[in-house]
């Protein structure tokens, strides 16, 4: 299972009154009467009843953590980028406003796995990012379709990093 919980929870990171590096912090408009801490609830309480109804039908559950959100659309990282000729790689976002973007959401996801048979917590941040960046393009490979989800490309390489992980029970949690 993944979604963009940040955008849900917390807004969208691309819109044009929240300029990078800031963080939005307005909720979608789930529930639209509803407070911000109402909001919140109602979304992880519905994330738990899925996982639940998964399990108890006899599914594994896989929660992947959050793709990096890049800021623009991947057009224009790739007309107009900062292209690092040695590597193929454009950076779009710093790690660190990826990690304060989605900080409570990994540890939400981790904590809805834990004591849980048949739920584990798939993270393909290395896919993404480095120690410094989260990228657009790595070693010339495009890794977004748009702004959140990924290419083509982009998912082969998640989905070979979980492969990997599944074969060799190495999941991050």
């Amino acid at each position: 299972m993944v979604y963009r919980h940040a955008a849900y929870l917390y807004g969208l990171n691309e819109r044009a009154d929240i300029a990078y590096p800031n963080l939005p912090d307005t909720p979608s408009s789930i529930l639209a009467n509803a407070s911000t801490d109402a909001k919140r609830a109602a979304y992880w309480a519905s994330l738990e009843t899925m996982v639940t109804r998964l399990r108890s039908s006899g599914h594994d559950v896989i929660l992947v953590q959050p793709f990096p959100e890049i800021v623009r659309p991947m057009t224009a990282y790739l007309f107009k980028s900062d292209l690092d000729v040695e590597t193929g790689s454009i950076p779009a976002v710093s790690r660190a406003y990826y990690e304060a973007r989605s900080a409570d959401v990994r540890q939400r996801l981790i904590a809805l796995a834990e004591g849980q048979n048949g739920v584990e917590v798939f993270d393909p941040l290395p896919v993404f990012c480095d120690d410094q960046n989260c990228y657009a393009m790595r070693s010339g490979v495009p890794l977004y379709f748009d702004s959140d989800h990924p290419s083509v490309a982009g998912a082969d390489l998640v989905a070979a990093s979980l492969k990997s992980s599944i074969l060799h029970g190495q999941f991050a949690q």
